[in-house]
């Protein structure tokens, strides 16, 4: 018989032996069920598989698996991995890069430097000159408002307004240099045939002499000859001798011209007085000698009452500036060397022309 559960026990009923029978029956029955499900299950399975084989379903074979897994080629092995991690990356490619591309041009500039070495050390083996004569395109170098007492290569200058020069004028200047102690330099003025040479000398620079050529002297009718510049006047012919004076009496801040000659000479002597009573004996003035164009002498010196232009302040004769000769022009000037002096005395002076 099934087995058929009773499941509307009350808590006061009492169990029964018939009760407890059918109870175990009901277990023997239900694992005897069991066991018939799980025999038919078997016999089921058993008629389903019977005949399939491991190719006929596609089943992968243990051979298979054996033979995938043996596969050197297909996976990734130890060695291979360690192949894999010695290869280059980008960051390890471009930091080599790197490094090459400095020591090829640290290569390149030190051989382009001892390249440039080695042609300089060559260049100045060979005899040629090194030092600048001209400028770029072969005319004089200009100087203009240079100095002249600089020292300077060999070569040939140009310039104006240039200081120790024989005038302000444009000159061609030509420089003769043996080192920084002797040199020679000759200036062709560029508006006549004047030029001048003067020579440092152990240091010391001489003063400019003319250098007389065929346009400024010459033999006419057996007398010797020079162009003053205007005329042509005889050497050794007779001179007269001028003496004058020029009263200084204004409030001036430029120069003032107390005389001037034109023609070749002598400039004989000056001196300076003022009367008693006057008021400058504390104030200063300035007065300047300027022989043909030059400020030769006297530029600037201070003068007081008379002090006869004494070269070493005394006022002997033969402590003047005279016996000074011009070519062509002589011309004395004097300025004030404060704006607030009021000075007059009087300018003396003597000179001689040849006439």
């Amino acid at each position: 018989m099934s087995y058929s559960g009773k499941t509307n026990w009350q808590f006061d009923e009492v169990v029964k032996e018939a009760d407890l029978n059918r109870i175990e029956q009901g277990l023997l029955d239900a694992h005897a069920g069991v066991e018939t499900a799980k025999s038919e299950a078997k016999a089921y399975t058993d008629e389903k598989v019977d005949g399939i084989t491991p190719g006929a379903i596609g089943a992968v074979k243990k051979s298979d698996f054996d033979a995938h897994t043996a596969d050197a080629g297909l996976h990734v092995t130890a060695a291979k991995q360690a192949a894999w991690d010695a290869k280059e990356t980008p960051a390890g490619a471009q930091a080599k890069a790197d490094v090459a591309l400095a020591a090829a041009k640290a290569d390149a500039t030190s051989k382009a430097t001892q390249a440039e070495t080695n042609a300089k050390n060559f260049t100045n083996s060979l005899p040629w000159q090194r030092v600048r004569v001209t400028d770029d395109l072969g005319f004089a170098i200009n100087i203009s408002n240079g100095n002249l007492n600089d020292d300077r290569p060999t070569g040939w200058y140009m310039g104006s307004v240039m200081a120790n020069a024989p005038s302000s004028e444009w000159y061609y200047v030509e420089i003769i240099r043996h080192n920084n102690l002797w040199m020679t330099q000759t200036a062709f003025n560029f508006n006549n045939n004047y030029s001048y040479t003067r020579r440092k000398m152990n240091g010391t620079w001489g003063g400019w002499t003319n250098n007389l050529d065929s346009g400024q002297v010459r033999i006419m009718n057996g007398q010797l000859e020079f162009f003053n510049g205007s005329v042509w006047k005889a050497v050794g012919g007779k001179m007269s001798t001028f003496k004058g004076s020029n009263s200084i009496r204004k409030f001036n801040n430029d120069y003032v011209s107390i005389f001037n000659v034109q023609g070749s000479g002598v400039f004989n002597w000056l001196y300076y007085d003022y009367p008693n009573g006057g008021n400058v004996e504390s104030r200063n003035t300035s007065i300047v000698v300027t022989l043909d164009g030059q400020y030769s002498v006297g530029m600037y010196s201070v003068w007081s009452s008379n002090n006869y232009l004494g070269i070493t302040g005394g006022s002997d004769y033969n402590n003047r500036l005279h016996g000074l000769p011009f070519s062509n022009s002589l011309d004395i000037s004097y300025r004030f060397s404060r704006d607030d002096e009021y000075l007059y005395g009087t300018v003396y002076y003597s000179y001689s022309l040849h006439i």
